[in-house]
């Protein structure tokens, strides 16, 4: 019985909002290379500026996949993932947030921004991130990227601990351009 009350409790005290999500994903085919661009929504509010402006590391985890058409008895329809890491920390004596991006472990870029709305777009909005290489992927197959962020951790009834994250955004469907021999 209180369990089923907390978890009413939880799902009246969610409701209220819309939830965070990745919207806005777009593909596009370079020479060799397969970029993506996304926006994180319904994120951004006063609670997660005053982390940031507590001068702690404070960012997001986003999963990139590139996925191929899969039939019911193939495994692993994955021919390549990605991870991208965004971290934000305020500096209190320059009032200058620095925001650093690691893709799939390494440094890629670092921008050091003044503004809360710059920062929400530094920290939410991608566009042309290199993402995956099309060397040795077939041409004939269809194939889309989906993208999920986690967005932290919480434990449940104080014991359980959960990763809070967005469901998958899917792309549109595309097939890769023939290369000339």
């Amino acid at each position: 019985m209180l369990v089923t009350a907390l978890f009413s409790a939880f799902l009246l005290a969610a409701g209220g909002t819309e939830k965070p999500h990745v919207s806005d994903l777009t593909v596009s085919l370079e020479a060799g290379h397969i970029d993506v661009g996304f926006t994180l929504t319904n994120i951004f509010d006063d609670e997660l500026v005053e982390r940031i402006q507590t001068g702690l590391p404070t960012g997001f985890d986003f999963k990139l996949r590139l996925v191929r058409s899969q039939r019911w008895w193939w495994f692993d329809p994955n021919l390549g993932s990605a991870d991208l890491n965004v971290v934000a920390m305020y500096n209190a004596v320059t009032g200058e947030y620095l925001v650093n991006y690691k893709q799939d472990g390494k440094l890629v870029d670092s921008r050091v921004v003044r503004e809360i709305p710059e920062l929400r777009d530094a920290m939410t909005r991608f566009e042309s991130l290199r993402v995956f290489d099309t060397e040795g992927l077939e041409t004939k197959k269809r194939l889309w990227v989906r993208v999920q962020a986690e967005l932290g951790s919480r434990h449940l009834l104080f014991l359980i601990p959960t990763t809070i994250e967005t469901g998958w955004a899917e792309s549109r469907r595309f097939r890769l351009p023939e290369m000339p021999e």
